[in-house]
Protein backbone atom coordinates (compact mmCIF):
# COMPACT_ATOMS: atom_id res chain seq x y z
CA UNK A 1 0.00 0.00 0.00
CA UNK A 2 1.03 3.31 -0.73
CA UNK A 3 2.18 5.58 1.80
CA UNK A 4 2.86 8.96 -0.13
CA UNK A 5 1.00 11.91 2.28
CA UNK A 6 0.09 13.94 -0.84
CA UNK A 7 -2.29 11.26 -1.76
CA UNK A 8 -6.19 11.11 -0.45
CA UNK A 9 -5.97 8.33 2.07
CA UNK A 10 -9.40 5.77 1.00
CA UNK A 11 -10.76 3.03 3.79
CA UNK A 12 -11.89 0.26 2.39
CA UNK A 13 -13.84 -1.87 4.57
CA UNK A 14 -15.59 -5.46 2.90
CA UNK A 15 -14.98 -9.25 4.53
CA UNK A 16 -14.62 -10.53 1.32
CA UNK A 17 -10.75 -10.47 0.68
CA UNK A 18 -10.62 -10.60 -3.03
CA UNK A 19 -13.14 -7.57 -2.97
CA UNK A 20 -10.24 -5.85 -1.04
CA UNK A 21 -7.71 -7.04 -3.56
CA UNK A 22 -9.11 -5.84 -6.42
CA UNK A 23 -9.45 -2.70 -4.74
CA UNK A 24 -6.21 -2.12 -3.64
CA UNK A 25 -4.65 -2.97 -6.61
CA UNK A 26 -6.27 -0.95 -8.77
CA UNK A 27 -6.71 2.13 -6.68
CA UNK A 28 -3.08 2.13 -4.98
CA UNK A 29 -1.42 4.00 -7.85
CA UNK A 30 -3.61 7.11 -7.01
CA UNK A 31 -4.18 6.91 -3.71
CA UNK A 32 -3.67 5.81 -0.09
CA UNK A 33 -5.67 2.52 0.63
CA UNK A 34 -6.22 1.29 3.93
CA UNK A 35 -8.69 -2.28 4.68
CA UNK A 36 -10.90 -3.87 6.92
CA UNK A 37 -12.34 -6.68 7.58
CA UNK A 38 -14.85 -5.78 9.93
CA UNK A 39 -16.96 -2.81 11.40
CA UNK A 40 -14.90 -2.68 14.86
CA UNK A 41 -11.44 -2.76 12.75
CA UNK A 42 -12.78 -0.14 10.55
CA UNK A 43 -13.56 2.18 13.46
CA UNK A 44 -10.30 1.64 14.96
CA UNK A 45 -8.46 2.84 11.64
CA UNK A 46 -11.11 5.93 11.56
CA UNK A 47 -10.44 6.87 14.88
CA UNK A 48 -6.71 6.30 14.57
CA UNK A 49 -4.31 8.83 13.15
CA UNK A 50 -4.25 7.83 10.13
CA UNK A 51 -8.43 9.24 9.48
CA UNK A 52 -9.51 8.35 6.06
CA UNK A 53 -10.50 10.77 3.40
CA UNK A 54 -13.27 8.13 2.13
CA UNK A 55 -14.73 5.08 3.45
CA UNK A 56 -16.36 2.25 0.96
CA UNK A 57 -18.10 0.19 3.05
CA UNK A 58 -19.94 -3.26 2.62
CA UNK A 59 -23.61 -3.43 3.87
CA UNK A 60 -23.58 -6.94 4.78
CA UNK A 61 -20.69 -8.22 7.11
CA UNK A 62 -20.79 -10.68 10.04
CA UNK A 63 -20.69 -8.61 13.34
CA UNK A 64 -21.52 -5.17 13.18
CA UNK A 65 -22.76 -4.14 9.39
CA UNK A 66 -22.67 -1.40 7.17
CA UNK A 67 -25.10 0.64 8.71
CA UNK A 68 -24.12 0.35 11.78
CA UNK A 69 -20.77 1.25 11.70
CA UNK A 70 -22.17 4.40 9.07
CA UNK A 71 -24.45 5.01 12.21
CA UNK A 72 -21.37 5.51 14.45
CA UNK A 73 -19.37 7.38 12.34
CA UNK A 74 -21.70 9.99 11.53
CA UNK A 75 -22.54 10.28 15.40
CA UNK A 76 -19.16 10.95 16.22
CA UNK A 77 -17.43 14.82 15.47
CA UNK A 78 -14.21 13.46 14.23
CA UNK A 79 -15.77 11.33 11.61
CA UNK A 80 -18.87 13.00 11.07
CA UNK A 81 -17.25 14.32 7.79
CA UNK A 82 -16.07 11.84 6.20
CA UNK A 83 -18.10 10.63 2.96
CA UNK A 84 -19.50 7.10 3.32
CA UNK A 85 -20.00 5.05 -0.26
CA UNK A 86 -21.84 1.96 0.93
CA UNK A 87 -20.78 -1.23 -1.71
CA UNK A 88 -23.47 -3.84 -2.07
CA UNK A 89 -24.17 -7.09 -3.75
CA UNK A 90 -26.77 -7.54 -6.49
CA UNK A 91 -30.04 -9.42 -5.04
CA UNK A 92 -29.63 -7.92 -1.62
CA UNK A 93 -32.33 -6.42 0.10
CA UNK A 94 -30.32 -3.54 1.06
CA UNK A 95 -32.56 -0.46 2.11
CA UNK A 96 -30.83 2.46 0.21
CA UNK A 97 -32.70 5.01 2.06
CA UNK A 98 -32.07 3.42 5.06
CA UNK A 99 -27.94 4.08 3.86
CA UNK A 100 -28.92 7.64 2.65
CA UNK A 101 -30.52 8.66 5.59
CA UNK A 102 -27.79 7.57 7.67
CA UNK A 103 -25.45 9.96 5.57
CA UNK A 104 -24.30 7.59 3.08
CA UNK A 105 -23.09 9.82 -0.55
CA UNK A 106 -23.52 6.90 -2.93
CA UNK A 107 -23.91 3.13 -4.14
CA UNK A 108 -21.88 0.55 -5.68
CA UNK A 109 -23.15 -2.52 -6.55
CA UNK A 110 -21.30 -6.04 -6.51
CA UNK A 111 -19.95 -6.80 -8.83
CA UNK A 112 -18.50 -3.44 -9.53
CA UNK A 113 -17.49 -2.54 -12.72
CA UNK A 114 -13.97 -0.73 -11.45
CA UNK A 115 -14.03 2.44 -14.12
CA UNK A 116 -17.41 2.87 -12.43
CA UNK A 117 -15.77 2.68 -8.82
CA UNK A 118 -13.07 4.85 -9.98
CA UNK A 119 -15.75 7.75 -11.28
CA UNK A 120 -17.91 7.88 -8.37
CA UNK A 121 -14.67 8.06 -6.01
CA UNK A 122 -13.36 11.27 -8.00
CA UNK A 123 -16.78 12.93 -7.94
CA UNK A 124 -16.89 12.49 -3.75
CA UNK A 125 -13.94 13.26 -3.17
CA UNK A 126 -13.52 16.26 -5.60
CA UNK A 127 -17.22 17.06 -4.36
CA UNK A 128 -16.14 17.22 -0.47
CA UNK A 129 -13.24 19.57 -1.49
CA UNK A 130 -15.69 21.93 -3.26
CA UNK A 131 -18.05 21.65 -0.10
CA UNK A 132 -15.03 22.70 1.61
CA UNK A 133 -13.61 25.54 -0.11
CA UNK A 134 -17.24 26.55 -0.55
CA UNK A 135 -17.93 26.67 4.10
CA UNK A 136 -14.59 28.41 3.89
CA UNK A 137 -16.30 31.40 0.76
CA UNK A 138 -19.54 31.41 2.93
CA UNK A 139 -17.58 31.85 6.03
CA UNK A 140 -15.91 35.02 4.59
CA UNK A 141 -18.82 36.33 2.96
CA UNK A 142 -21.07 35.98 5.92
CA UNK A 143 -18.42 37.93 7.92
CA UNK A 144 -18.50 40.29 4.51
CA UNK A 145 -22.32 40.58 4.88
CA UNK A 146 -21.68 41.55 8.55
CA UNK A 147 -19.85 44.46 8.39
CA UNK A 148 -20.56 45.86 5.00
CA UNK A 149 -23.08 48.43 6.51
CA UNK A 150 -20.44 49.16 9.39
CA UNK A 151 -18.14 49.66 6.73
CA UNK A 152 -19.88 52.07 4.80
CA UNK A 153 -20.34 54.36 7.95
CA UNK A 154 -16.76 54.56 8.45
CA UNK A 155 -15.56 55.13 5.53
CA UNK A 156 -18.09 58.18 5.16
CA UNK A 157 -16.21 59.21 8.93
CA UNK A 158 -13.06 58.17 7.04
CA UNK A 159 -13.63 60.48 4.09
CA UNK A 160 -14.65 63.39 6.84
CA UNK A 161 -11.39 62.56 8.28
CA UNK A 162 -9.20 62.39 5.59
CA UNK A 163 -10.08 65.25 3.98
CA UNK A 164 -9.42 67.25 7.82
CA UNK A 165 -5.69 65.41 8.15
CA UNK A 166 -5.18 64.78 4.11
CA UNK A 167 -1.36 64.82 4.36
CA UNK A 168 -1.34 62.86 7.73
CA UNK A 169 -3.46 60.44 6.03
CA UNK A 170 -3.13 60.70 2.80
CA UNK A 171 -1.96 57.05 2.22
CA UNK A 172 -4.99 55.87 4.21
CA UNK A 173 -7.24 57.79 1.95
CA UNK A 174 -6.29 56.55 -0.94
CA UNK A 175 -6.67 52.78 -0.04
CA UNK A 176 -10.43 53.66 0.63
CA UNK A 177 -10.85 55.72 -2.23
CA UNK A 178 -9.34 52.68 -4.88
CA UNK A 179 -11.01 49.86 -2.97
CA UNK A 180 -14.44 50.86 -2.58
CA UNK A 181 -17.10 49.39 -3.93
CA UNK A 182 -19.30 52.39 -4.41
CA UNK A 183 -18.60 55.50 -6.69
CA UNK A 184 -16.62 57.74 -4.95
CA UNK A 185 -16.20 61.57 -6.19
CA UNK A 186 -15.01 64.95 -6.35
CA UNK A 187 -16.38 67.36 -8.63
CA UNK A 188 -16.51 71.43 -8.57
CA UNK A 189 -19.62 73.48 -8.21
CA UNK A 190 -19.54 74.17 -11.58
CA UNK A 191 -19.73 70.69 -12.76
CA UNK A 192 -15.93 69.56 -13.74
CA UNK A 193 -15.16 66.07 -12.44
CA UNK A 194 -11.68 66.49 -9.99
CA UNK A 195 -11.28 62.89 -9.11
CA UNK A 196 -12.92 59.69 -9.35
CA UNK A 197 -12.45 56.35 -8.33
CA UNK A 198 -12.58 52.89 -10.10
CA UNK A 199 -15.45 51.61 -9.12
CA UNK A 200 -17.38 54.64 -10.13
CA UNK A 201 -15.89 54.88 -13.34
CA UNK A 202 -16.86 51.20 -13.73
CA UNK A 203 -20.74 51.62 -12.48
CA UNK A 204 -20.99 54.65 -15.42
CA UNK A 205 -19.45 52.37 -18.18
CA UNK A 206 -16.42 53.52 -18.48
CA UNK A 207 -12.88 51.42 -18.52
CA UNK A 208 -11.16 53.96 -15.80
CA UNK A 209 -11.30 57.10 -13.89
CA UNK A 210 -8.98 58.75 -16.46
CA UNK A 211 -11.47 58.07 -19.77
CA UNK A 212 -14.48 59.17 -16.94
CA UNK A 213 -12.85 62.46 -16.21
CA UNK A 214 -11.63 63.14 -20.07
CA UNK A 215 -14.78 62.53 -21.66
CA UNK A 216 -16.86 64.36 -18.84
CA UNK A 217 -16.78 67.99 -19.09
CA UNK A 218 -19.34 69.21 -17.19
CA UNK A 219 -21.22 66.32 -14.66
CA UNK A 220 -24.62 67.29 -15.56
CA UNK A 221 -24.08 65.08 -18.86
CA UNK A 222 -23.88 62.19 -16.89
CA UNK A 223 -27.60 63.07 -15.97
CA UNK A 224 -30.08 61.46 -17.86
CA UNK A 225 -32.09 64.98 -17.31
CA UNK A 226 -29.18 67.73 -16.59
CA UNK A 227 -31.87 69.80 -14.66
CA UNK A 228 -31.63 67.21 -11.81
CA UNK A 229 -27.39 68.50 -11.38
CA UNK A 230 -29.15 71.37 -10.69
CA UNK A 231 -31.50 70.52 -8.61
CA UNK A 232 -28.96 68.52 -7.30
CA UNK A 233 -26.38 71.63 -6.50
CA UNK A 234 -29.03 73.85 -4.98
CA UNK A 235 -29.95 71.35 -2.23
CA UNK A 236 -26.19 70.62 -1.60
CA UNK A 237 -25.50 74.20 -0.99
CA UNK A 238 -28.42 75.06 0.85
CA UNK A 239 -27.80 72.12 3.37
CA UNK A 240 -23.97 71.76 3.44
CA UNK A 241 -24.90 67.59 3.01
CA UNK A 242 -27.31 65.66 0.83
CA UNK A 243 -27.81 61.65 1.53
CA UNK A 244 -29.95 59.52 -1.07
CA UNK A 245 -30.45 61.68 -3.44
CA UNK A 246 -32.51 59.48 -6.45
CA UNK A 247 -31.83 60.20 -9.96
CA UNK A 248 -30.86 58.81 -13.52
CA UNK A 249 -27.75 58.85 -15.18
CA UNK A 250 -26.30 58.01 -18.48
CA UNK A 251 -23.70 55.58 -19.46
CA UNK A 252 -21.10 55.47 -22.07
CA UNK A 253 -23.27 53.40 -23.72
CA UNK A 254 -26.05 55.33 -23.72
CA UNK A 255 -28.05 53.38 -21.22
CA UNK A 256 -29.78 54.89 -18.37
CA UNK A 257 -29.54 53.72 -14.78
CA UNK A 258 -31.07 54.23 -10.99
CA UNK A 259 -28.48 56.06 -8.99
CA UNK A 260 -28.34 56.85 -5.33
CA UNK A 261 -26.12 60.31 -3.96
CA UNK A 262 -24.85 61.84 -1.42
CA UNK A 263 -22.42 63.98 -0.72
CA UNK A 264 -21.37 67.39 1.47
CA UNK A 265 -19.45 70.28 0.91
CA UNK A 266 -16.13 70.53 1.40
CA UNK A 267 -15.30 74.24 2.07
CA UNK A 268 -11.79 75.97 1.65
CA UNK A 269 -9.34 76.40 4.40
CA UNK A 270 -11.05 79.99 5.41
CA UNK A 271 -14.54 78.51 5.54
CA UNK A 272 -15.50 79.90 2.23
CA UNK A 273 -16.57 79.08 -0.91
CA UNK A 274 -12.54 79.44 -2.51
CA UNK A 275 -11.69 76.54 -3.30
CA UNK A 276 -14.80 74.49 -2.33
CA UNK A 277 -15.78 71.48 -3.70
CA UNK A 278 -18.13 68.86 -3.40
CA UNK A 279 -17.37 65.01 -1.95
CA UNK A 280 -19.50 62.10 -2.01
CA UNK A 281 -20.19 58.17 -3.34
CA UNK A 282 -22.79 56.84 -5.51
CA UNK A 283 -24.58 53.33 -5.54
CA UNK A 284 -26.29 51.89 -8.44
CA UNK A 285 -29.86 51.24 -7.57
CA UNK A 286 -31.26 50.10 -10.72
CA UNK A 287 -32.34 46.56 -10.02
CA UNK A 288 -33.81 47.77 -6.35
CA UNK A 289 -35.55 50.29 -8.50
CA UNK A 290 -36.72 47.77 -11.23
CA UNK A 291 -37.91 45.47 -8.70
CA UNK A 292 -39.69 48.39 -6.96
CA UNK A 293 -41.54 49.42 -9.92
CA UNK A 294 -42.55 45.88 -11.02
CA UNK A 295 -44.40 45.30 -7.51
CA UNK A 296 -46.14 48.00 -8.19
CA UNK A 297 -47.21 47.04 -11.60
CA UNK A 298 -48.46 43.89 -10.22
CA UNK A 299 -50.39 46.00 -7.76
CA UNK A 300 -51.97 48.31 -10.54
CA UNK A 301 -52.86 44.46 -12.40
CA UNK A 302 -54.46 42.99 -9.66
CA UNK A 303 -56.43 45.79 -9.37
CA UNK A 304 -57.64 45.60 -12.64
CA UNK A 305 -58.04 42.37 -12.99
CA UNK A 306 -60.14 42.52 -10.26
CA UNK A 307 -62.37 45.66 -11.57
CA UNK A 308 -62.64 43.94 -14.75
CA UNK A 309 -64.04 40.60 -13.16
CA UNK A 310 -66.87 42.69 -11.33
CA UNK A 311 -67.22 44.37 -14.35
CA UNK A 312 -67.64 41.04 -16.31
CA UNK A 313 -69.78 39.65 -13.19
CA UNK A 314 -72.19 42.72 -13.47
CA UNK A 315 -72.51 43.28 -17.53
CA UNK A 316 -72.80 39.14 -17.41
CA UNK A 317 -75.79 39.29 -14.53
CA UNK A 318 -77.63 42.30 -16.32
CA UNK A 319 -77.69 40.77 -19.79
CA UNK A 320 -79.22 37.55 -18.59
CA UNK A 321 -82.80 38.78 -17.99
CA UNK A 322 -83.19 40.51 -21.01
CA UNK A 323 -81.34 37.57 -23.41
CA UNK A 324 -83.99 35.23 -21.52
CA UNK A 325 -87.39 37.05 -22.62
CA UNK A 326 -85.54 37.67 -26.09
CA UNK A 327 -85.58 34.03 -26.38
CA UNK A 328 -88.75 33.35 -24.99
CA UNK A 329 -90.53 35.89 -26.97
CA UNK A 330 -88.62 34.14 -30.19
CA UNK A 331 -89.53 30.77 -29.83
CA UNK A 332 -93.25 31.88 -29.10
CA UNK A 333 -92.78 33.89 -32.38
CA UNK A 334 -91.66 30.82 -34.41
CA UNK A 335 -94.98 28.58 -33.26
CA UNK A 336 -97.37 31.03 -33.40
CA UNK A 337 -96.07 32.27 -36.96
CA UNK A 338 -96.20 28.54 -37.84
CA UNK A 339 -99.73 27.48 -36.24
CA UNK A 340 -101.37 30.45 -37.89
CA UNK A 341 -99.68 31.98 -40.89
CA UNK A 342 -98.24 29.05 -42.40
CA UNK A 343 -101.31 27.35 -43.13
CA UNK A 344 -102.39 30.84 -45.02
CA UNK A 345 -99.16 30.91 -47.70
CA UNK A 346 -100.16 27.06 -48.99
CA UNK A 347 -101.55 28.46 -52.13
CA UNK A 348 -99.32 31.45 -52.38
CA UNK A 349 -95.88 30.56 -53.64
CA UNK A 350 -94.69 34.65 -53.06
CA UNK A 351 -96.09 34.28 -49.42
CA UNK A 352 -94.99 31.12 -48.74
CA UNK A 353 -91.26 31.97 -50.01
CA UNK A 354 -91.37 35.27 -47.34
CA UNK A 355 -92.66 32.83 -44.95
CA UNK A 356 -89.56 30.36 -45.04
CA UNK A 357 -87.07 34.15 -45.03
CA UNK A 358 -88.99 35.19 -41.70
CA UNK A 359 -88.99 31.70 -39.99
CA UNK A 360 -85.06 31.74 -41.04
CA UNK A 361 -84.45 34.92 -39.89
CA UNK A 362 -85.94 33.83 -36.28
CA UNK A 363 -84.16 30.76 -36.44
CA UNK A 364 -80.77 33.05 -36.76
CA UNK A 365 -82.03 34.74 -33.66
CA UNK A 366 -82.70 32.25 -31.43
CA UNK A 367 -79.23 30.54 -32.53
CA UNK A 368 -77.33 33.83 -31.65
CA UNK A 369 -79.14 34.03 -28.34
CA UNK A 370 -78.35 30.74 -27.70
CA UNK A 371 -74.33 31.70 -28.16
CA UNK A 372 -74.96 34.92 -26.40
CA UNK A 373 -75.93 33.11 -23.28
CA UNK A 374 -73.42 30.38 -24.01
CA UNK A 375 -70.94 33.71 -23.25
CA UNK A 376 -72.83 34.96 -20.53
CA UNK A 377 -72.95 31.72 -18.57
CA UNK A 378 -68.66 31.63 -19.61
CA UNK A 379 -68.60 35.19 -18.05
CA UNK A 380 -70.40 34.22 -15.04
CA UNK A 381 -68.27 30.88 -14.74
CA UNK A 382 -64.99 32.50 -15.20
CA UNK A 383 -65.89 34.90 -12.54
CA UNK A 384 -67.41 32.16 -9.70
CA UNK A 385 -63.88 30.36 -10.81
CA UNK A 386 -61.53 33.19 -9.79
CA UNK A 387 -63.63 34.21 -6.52
CA UNK A 388 -64.01 30.86 -5.37
CA UNK A 389 -67.56 30.72 -5.10
CA UNK A 390 -68.37 28.45 -7.88
CA UNK A 391 -70.44 25.25 -6.54
CA UNK A 392 -69.36 21.87 -7.04
CA UNK A 393 -71.29 18.71 -7.44
CA UNK A 394 -69.49 15.94 -6.92
CA UNK A 395 -70.90 12.42 -7.64
CA UNK A 396 -69.48 9.12 -8.85
CA UNK A 397 -70.13 9.10 -12.71
CA UNK A 398 -69.31 6.99 -15.86
CA UNK A 399 -67.36 9.20 -17.96
CA UNK A 400 -68.67 7.21 -21.52
CA UNK A 401 -72.05 8.39 -20.67
CA UNK A 402 -70.74 12.22 -20.40
CA UNK A 403 -69.30 12.13 -23.26
CA UNK A 404 -71.81 10.13 -25.45
CA UNK A 405 -74.41 12.21 -24.19
CA UNK A 406 -71.80 14.96 -25.54
CA UNK A 407 -71.48 13.70 -28.79
CA UNK A 408 -75.45 13.62 -29.80
CA UNK A 409 -75.40 17.26 -29.00
CA UNK A 410 -72.70 18.36 -30.98
CA UNK A 411 -73.97 15.99 -33.53
CA UNK A 412 -77.71 17.50 -33.83
CA UNK A 413 -75.89 21.40 -33.89
CA UNK A 414 -73.74 20.58 -36.50
CA UNK A 415 -74.25 22.15 -39.93
CA UNK A 416 -75.99 19.75 -42.45
CA UNK A 417 -72.93 21.45 -44.71
CA UNK A 418 -70.23 20.16 -42.78
CA UNK A 419 -69.87 16.52 -43.71
CA UNK A 420 -67.42 15.54 -40.30
CA UNK A 421 -67.62 11.78 -39.42
CA UNK A 422 -67.79 11.94 -35.35
CA UNK A 423 -67.04 8.80 -33.49
CA UNK A 424 -65.82 7.58 -30.07
CA UNK A 425 -63.84 5.23 -28.81
CA UNK A 426 -62.82 3.92 -25.46
CA UNK A 427 -61.31 0.88 -23.48
CA UNK A 428 -63.23 -1.74 -21.85
CA UNK A 429 -63.02 -0.98 -17.77
CA UNK A 430 -62.81 2.07 -17.46
CA UNK A 431 -63.76 2.68 -13.71
CA UNK A 432 -65.87 5.72 -12.28
CA UNK A 433 -64.74 9.07 -11.41
CA UNK A 434 -65.68 11.50 -8.59
CA UNK A 435 -66.65 15.04 -9.85
CA UNK A 436 -68.90 17.15 -11.01
CA UNK A 437 -70.67 15.73 -14.24
CA UNK A 438 -71.98 19.18 -15.17
CA UNK A 439 -68.35 20.69 -15.26
CA UNK A 440 -67.31 17.42 -16.64
CA UNK A 441 -69.82 17.79 -19.90
CA UNK A 442 -68.56 21.50 -19.91
CA UNK A 443 -65.17 20.04 -20.57
CA UNK A 444 -66.18 17.74 -23.46
CA UNK A 445 -68.35 20.25 -25.22
CA UNK A 446 -65.99 22.74 -25.15
CA UNK A 447 -63.40 20.84 -26.71
CA UNK A 448 -65.67 18.72 -29.27
CA UNK A 449 -67.43 21.75 -30.07
CA UNK A 450 -64.04 23.54 -31.23
CA UNK A 451 -62.65 20.41 -32.99
CA UNK A 452 -65.61 20.65 -35.11
CA UNK A 453 -65.74 24.02 -35.58
CA UNK A 454 -62.24 24.09 -36.88
CA UNK A 455 -62.01 21.07 -38.87
CA UNK A 456 -63.91 22.10 -41.98
CA UNK A 457 -63.91 18.42 -43.19
CA UNK A 458 -62.55 14.93 -41.92
CA UNK A 459 -63.49 13.23 -39.07
CA UNK A 460 -63.33 14.33 -35.06
CA UNK A 461 -62.34 11.25 -32.60
CA UNK A 462 -63.32 10.70 -29.33
CA UNK A 463 -60.87 8.09 -27.04
CA UNK A 464 -61.06 7.39 -23.43
CA UNK A 465 -58.99 4.88 -21.76
CA UNK A 466 -56.73 4.61 -18.22
CA UNK A 467 -53.45 5.87 -18.30
CA UNK A 468 -50.22 5.59 -15.91
CA UNK A 469 -51.15 6.39 -11.91
CA UNK A 470 -54.93 4.60 -12.94
CA UNK A 471 -55.56 8.16 -14.29
CA UNK A 472 -58.67 8.56 -16.73
CA UNK A 473 -57.41 10.11 -20.22
CA UNK A 474 -59.66 11.54 -22.86
CA UNK A 475 -58.65 12.74 -26.13
CA UNK A 476 -60.27 14.66 -28.85
CA UNK A 477 -58.56 14.52 -31.86
CA UNK A 478 -59.64 16.56 -35.12
CA UNK A 479 -58.37 17.39 -39.04
CA UNK A 480 -58.17 21.32 -38.38
CA UNK A 481 -55.48 23.15 -39.29
CA UNK A 482 -53.48 22.38 -36.51
CA UNK A 483 -51.97 25.13 -33.79
CA UNK A 484 -48.47 26.70 -33.96
CA UNK A 485 -46.59 25.71 -31.15
CA UNK A 486 -46.00 29.35 -30.01
CA UNK A 487 -49.59 29.54 -29.35
CA UNK A 488 -50.12 26.06 -27.46
CA UNK A 489 -49.63 27.48 -24.12
CA UNK A 490 -51.39 30.94 -24.50
CA UNK A 491 -54.57 29.07 -26.02
CA UNK A 492 -55.42 28.19 -22.67
CA UNK A 493 -55.45 31.61 -21.05
CA UNK A 494 -58.75 34.15 -21.02
CA UNK A 495 -59.86 36.27 -24.24
CA UNK A 496 -56.65 34.75 -25.99
CA UNK A 497 -57.98 33.87 -29.73
CA UNK A 498 -55.27 32.20 -32.38
CA UNK A 499 -54.31 34.48 -35.42
CA UNK A 500 -52.71 33.79 -38.53
CA UNK A 501 -52.99 32.56 -41.87
CA UNK A 502 -54.51 29.30 -41.15
CA UNK A 503 -57.25 31.32 -38.88
CA UNK A 504 -58.75 33.95 -40.69
CA UNK A 505 -61.59 35.75 -38.92
CA UNK A 506 -63.92 35.67 -41.55
CA UNK A 507 -63.57 31.96 -41.97
CA UNK A 508 -64.63 30.79 -38.76
CA UNK A 509 -66.76 31.50 -36.44
CA UNK A 510 -65.48 34.02 -33.50
CA UNK A 511 -65.52 32.99 -29.76
CA UNK A 512 -64.85 34.66 -26.72
CA UNK A 513 -61.50 32.93 -25.90
CA UNK A 514 -63.05 31.82 -22.12
CA UNK A 515 -63.87 27.98 -23.37
CA UNK A 516 -60.33 26.40 -22.70
CA UNK A 517 -59.54 28.99 -20.14
CA UNK A 518 -62.60 27.15 -17.97
CA UNK A 519 -61.94 23.95 -19.29
CA UNK A 520 -58.11 24.28 -17.81
CA UNK A 521 -59.65 25.62 -14.54
CA UNK A 522 -62.25 22.26 -14.24
CA UNK A 523 -59.44 19.59 -14.94
CA UNK A 524 -56.75 21.84 -12.50
CA UNK A 525 -59.82 21.75 -9.92
CA UNK A 526 -59.71 18.11 -9.96
CA UNK A 527 -55.91 18.12 -9.87
CA UNK A 528 -55.68 16.89 -12.96
CA UNK A 529 -53.64 17.96 -16.58
CA UNK A 530 -55.12 19.27 -19.96
CA UNK A 531 -52.46 20.06 -23.07
CA UNK A 532 -52.61 19.96 -26.46
CA UNK A 533 -50.23 18.40 -28.63
CA UNK A 534 -50.45 19.69 -32.66
CA UNK A 535 -49.12 19.64 -36.27
CA UNK A 536 -49.75 22.16 -38.90
CA UNK A 537 -51.95 21.16 -41.33
CA UNK A 538 -52.44 17.58 -39.69
CA UNK A 539 -54.60 18.48 -36.96
CA UNK A 540 -54.89 18.75 -32.97
CA UNK A 541 -55.07 16.59 -30.24
CA UNK A 542 -56.91 17.90 -26.76
CA UNK A 543 -55.65 15.55 -23.67
CA UNK A 544 -57.17 15.67 -20.54
CA UNK A 545 -56.36 13.47 -17.15
CA UNK A 546 -58.57 13.51 -14.43
CA UNK A 547 -57.42 11.20 -11.52
CA UNK A 548 -60.15 8.46 -10.01
CA UNK A 549 -62.02 8.76 -7.48
CA UNK A 550 -60.94 12.41 -6.34
CA UNK A 551 -63.04 14.19 -3.98
CA UNK A 552 -62.84 17.75 -3.97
Amino acid sequence: MSQNKSLKRILVVDDQPENIHILIENLESQYEILFATNGEKALDIVFSPNRPDLILLDVIMPGMSGYEVCAILKERDRSRDIPVIFITAQGQETDETTGFRLGAVDYIIKPFRLPIVEARIKAVLRLEEEMENRKILACKLEDLNKNLEERIKEKTAELEQAHENLKANEKKFRSIFENAIEGIFQSSPDGRLLNTNASMARILGYSSPHDLIATTRDAALLYANPEERNVFRRLLETRGEISGFETQFKKLNGETIWVMLSAKVIRGENGNNDGSYYQGFLVDITEKKRASELELANVRLRELDELKSVLMSTASHDLRSPMTAIMGYSSLMEIDFQKYFEPLTTDNPTLAEQSDKILDRLRVIQKEGDRLIRLVNNFLDLTKFESGCLEWNDKLIYVIDIIEHAVKVIKGQQSKKKKLDITVEYSPGIPSIYCDPDRLMQVIMNLLSNAVKFSQSGSVRITAGTCQNNNIEIRIIDTGPGIPEAERENIFKKFYQIRGDKFPADSIPKGSGLGLAICKQIVNHYEGKIWVESEIDCGSTFISQLPVGKSS
